[in-house]
């Protein structure tokens, strides 16, 4: 079976509606193919329910456009009605840059791109991990195709799913 979720084409960058806590609350981020921190904050607060919970680590991560700076979470969060995670790792920004109108970034990396992001531990489950060990996709495999446009497209992107 397969799942998708809605991505919007903004001509240079594609961007995701990511829902956080529980009720939840959706931010959209930057979906970013070359990093694996998830983080919100920027240009929209974090609005904490009985979901959330600090961490007590801070993360700090460079990127060309700017910095990221903030406070780590786990929190329930929500790609589509079948894509919801529990307790996942997301870092909450109070300082950042080059995000323009964005709230956030969400990293589509492997995990050790992750490492010496977060004080206080060595390793942080990204969002593909916690798919895979919640049973919500069967391998920890996804595939990215982006259409070329040449305005702003809204689609749906399957994501493989085997049950």
């Amino acid at each position: 079976s397969s799942s998708s979720i809605s991505l919007t084409n903004d001509v240079m960058l594609y961007t995701a509606d990511i829902g956080v806590g529980s009720p939840a609350t959706y931010y959209t981020v930057l979906v970013d193919t070359r990093s694996s921190n998830t983080w919100i904050g920027a240009n929209k607060a974090y609005a904490k329910t009985a979901t959330s919970q600090d961490t007590g680590n801070a993360f700090c991560v460079a990127y060309g456009s700017g910095n990221v700076v903030g406070e780590g979470y786990t929190d329930t969060m929500t790609l589509n009605s079948d894509l919801v995670i529990d307790n996942q790792s997301i870092g909450v920004a109070f300082e950042y840059s080059g995000t323009n109108s964005l709230n956030g970034i969400h990293g589509l990396e492997p995990v050790n791109l992750m490492q010496g992001t977060v004080s206080n531990t060595d390793k942080v489950a990204t969002v593909m991990d916690n798919l895979y060990k919640q049973g919500k996709i069967s391998l920890e495999v996804f595939g990215v195709f982006f259409a070329p446009a040449s305005s702003n497209d809204h689609f749906s992107q399957p994501l493989e799913r085997t049950s």
